[in-house]
Order: structure tokens, then sequence, then C-alpha cells
């Protein structure tokens, strides 16, 4: 699971980046909904690290 949003993290990302350094969403409508999707997933993604990060889990003796 990790592994997955991890994957999605990355790819986003640098979705998200391209889109900062060319202006993507000035091509058309299309590009437009699909950088408005993976800016959305990357945030989601991004929460799912830090909510999971923050809960440790402990082993009962």
């Amino acid at each position: 699971m990790y592994l997955f949003f991890f994957i999605i993290l990355v790819v986003t990302g640098v979705l998200s980046a391209v889109d900062i350094f060319v202006g993507l969403k000035d091509v058309n409508e299309g590009v437009k909904l699909l950088v408005n999707l993976s800016n959305l997933l990357f945030f989601l993604s991004l929460l799912f690290f830090v909510f999971k990060s923050g809960t440790k889990r402990e082993h009962k003796n």
C-alpha cells in the first residue's frame, strides 16, 4: 500500500512540476482536467503519508 501511494506521489509530483515549468493548463480542457486531477491525487497521497507516519503500532507482550 505504501508503494502504491509512493508511486502516485512521484508521478503526480513530476506532472505538477512539469505543469509549473511548462504551463500545461493552457493547452486545452482535457489537459487542464488531467492536471487538476493530478494535483488532487498528489495531495491525497501526501496526506496518506502524513497520517500513516504519525501512527505507530505497539506490540502487546
